[in-house]
């Protein structure tokens, strides 16, 4: 099998300040750069594969999120998640069409923080509203008392005092004495009017095939708030099938207790005896 891959490599903690919509068009740069050498490469090929050319884009974490304007990080009390609509009205059918356009090609733009609203835009399958909107409260506070969800396998007992994320990722400017827990942010989900989300959305063929939100709470949300609430993944497992084949991932994968100081990639089963890739871009 050939494939392309594109990593957009950029620092992100030290890039905040740069705004969203520059942001997206570096990374709408990057992709059709990779995309040009797609369509060259697929050219230059002497033999046919038994498969198509594929490609891969992959950008960073927190790639999106809102912009400081002083400094280069969120600091302890700025707001880091940007709002619904511009996810779905603006960022998500950018990319979307970018997908449209390059065949075979699966795009992963970084990760988008991002807060949704725990009141729906209508009732949905439901009776009403309010019931929808209850049932949202219950279902996210049910993954907050998730212990295989959240503490990220950390080597200790977990229970609903247990700080959501260790004590070593506050940062140097939090005056809090206490660290949230399963049991303050489970009881701040009934009365918030936010669910912050920090996810990878996966795009194939114009379609986002596939969404991943990161697993644990590595100060996601750094201000001193219970109006908006990080929910976990939900579920600990990080693959799926998409697109047609087996895929796995996750967000921050070189954070989970500083065993993976690099991506770990394993081909799965169905691609063992296949030749290596035989093309690579590397965006700087």
């Amino acid at each position: 099998m050939r494939l392309c891959i594109g990593l957009f490599k950029v620092d992100t903690q030290m890039t905040q300040n740069i705004s969203v919509a520059d942001r997206v068009d570096s990374v709408k740069s990057a992709i059709k750069e990779l995309q040009r050498y797609f369509d060259k490469a697929e050219k230059n090929f002497s033999t046919k594969d038994e498969v198509e050319l594929r490609a891969v884009f992959l950008a960073p974490e927190y790639a999106f999120a809102r912009s400081v304007s002083q400094g280069t990080d969120h600091s302890f009390g700025q707001r880091r998640q940007v709002e619904e609509d511009y996810v779905k009205d603006t960022w998500r059918p950018v990319f979307g069409d970018l997908s449209k356009g390059f065949k075979n090609a699966l795009i992963v733009p970084g990760t988008v923080a991002w807060r949704k609203s725990f009141t729906p835009a209508s009732k949905g399958e439901f009776g009403s509203v309010e019931e929808r909107e209850q049932y949202r409260r219950d279902k996210y506070e049910e993954r907050i008392h998730d212990s295989a969800n959240v503490n990220m396998d950390q080597g200790y007992v977990f229970h609903g005092n247990t700080p959501v994320f260790p004590t070593q990722f506050k940062k140097r400017d939090d005056p809090r004495a206490a660290l949230p827990t399963a049991n303050s942010k489970a009881a701040a989900i009934q009365s918030a009017h936010y669910i912050a989300k920090n996810t990878a959305h996966c795009f194939y063929n114009g379609d986002c095939a596939y969404k991943y939100n990161k697993i644990g709470d590595f100060y996601e949300v750094c201000e001193d708030t219970q109006d908006t609430v990080i929910v976990p993944n939900r579920q600990s497992k990080v693959s799926g099938t998409t697109v047609g084949c087996e895929c796995g991932g996750a967000v921050a994968k070189d954070s989970r207790a500083g065993r993976y100081p690099h991506p770990v990639i394993r081909p799965h089963s169905a691609f063992r005896g296949l030749r290596q890739p035989e093309a690579r871009r590397l965006f700087a």
